[in-house]
């Protein structure tokens, strides 16, 4: 019997969101639209400069927590082990993933540091540009792995972001030897085209591992096959059970052995694209720990994502979630 649907390892990042100008953007030196790691002192800068300004979301960030707290909120028993600082920060991450009904390695925050930081900077025209200051959470890795619980996990969901310190990669490694030695099934996201760009010989420590479930895009898929989308996709095809590939407003693709199944795209009018990913993983995720069909995965996936990019926010509500999924699965 498992006492989990989910088991997930990520970064875990307090997402701040800012109401700003452009104005402000171009005093500050940064690209609207674009993502930037800063260190810490950039972070304290930038924070400083928005003092006089309206924080309009705070939330628990990050890739695998988002698409964790997806999959929960439709109904998943899950646990997410990450790494916070003893900080306000570091207390209010874990408060809103227990918020979620989401179970972490610890209630407090048990480690020196700072946590982690997604400063969020929102422009009238729904532009968001991120600047992301890691701190701890790059050290996230063995000591916050609950391995009785993993064991009792029916999936591991990880993000690719770990492969970027070898403390997370470390850790990633080991989390896929236990899920290996329980019956575990193993699922991760690229989350990146960057991440694969950069990181491919540590990702492919990962892909030799024989796993059952991946998400990319195309890009990262075209990226895997050196410029080359079909030869990318005929790769993973060969690394993964299910290979599931997101085309944007086209829809997606699951391959399975030597099936395919296209996912009909919800036409919508996209808004923000933002966290539509991480979302796309949850929904699919949970329908798949409850046994749904492949095609009904995608399908419930496609869904909460098509609703995601319609609005600025960066999830949906549990009660949006919940009517989604009851739309998909109890039609």
């Amino acid at each position: 019997m498992k006492t989990f649907d989910i088991y997930a390892l990520g970064h875990a990042l307090v997402d701040e969101t800012y109401a700003v100008d452009e104005q402000f953007l171009s005093q500050k030196n940064l690209v609207k639209g674009h993502r930037k790691l800063i260190d810490h002192a950039a972070k304290d800068a930038l924070l400083a400069s928005l003092s006089n300004h309206s924080l309009i979301d705070r939330s628990s960030g990050g890739s695998g927590a988002n698409s964790v707290v997806a999959a929960s909120e439709m109904g998943a028993s899950s646990f997410f082990s990450c790494k916070v600082g003893k900080d306000e920060s570091g207390q209010f991450f874990l408060d809103s993933m227990h918020g979620a009904n989401v179970e972490t390695p610890f209630l407090t925050p048990q480690h020196q540091g700072d946590t982690g930081l997604c400063i969020v900077l929102v422009t009238n025209d729904a532009e968001r540009t991120m600047n992301t200051f890691t701190g701890i959470t790059d050290d996230v890795g063995e000591d916050v792995i609950n391995y009785e619980s993993l064991a009792h996990s029916k999936l591991l969901y990880m993000e690719s972001y770990l492969v970027t310190t070898s403390s997370a990669q470390a850790g990633a490694l080991n989390a896929i030897e236990t899920a290996k030695k329980n019956q575990v099934e193993i699922a991760i996201n690229f989350s990146d085209p960057a991440i694969v760009q950069h990181f491919r010989p540590q990702l492919e420590l990962w892909m030799e591992k024989e796993l059952d479930l991946l998400f990319c895009n195309e890009e990262e898929a075209v990226i895997w096959g050196n410029g080359d989308l079909a030869e990318g996709i005929k790769k993973l095809r060969a690394q993964v059970k299910t290979l599931v590939v997101t085309k944007g407003a086209e829809g997606s693709t699951i391959f399975c052995q030597d099936e395919s199944i296209s996912i009909a795209p919800y036409k919508v009018n996209a808004i923000n694209t933002t966290g539509a990913g991480d979302i796309f993983a949850g929904g699919f995720i949970y329908a798949y720990t409850q046994d749904y069909p492949l095609a009904v995965c995608g399908d419930l996936a496609s869904y909460v994502s098509s609703l995601l990019v319609q609005q600025n926010n960066p999830r949906l509500t549990a009660q949006e979630l919940r009517k989604a999924r009851d739309k998909v699965l109890k039609p």
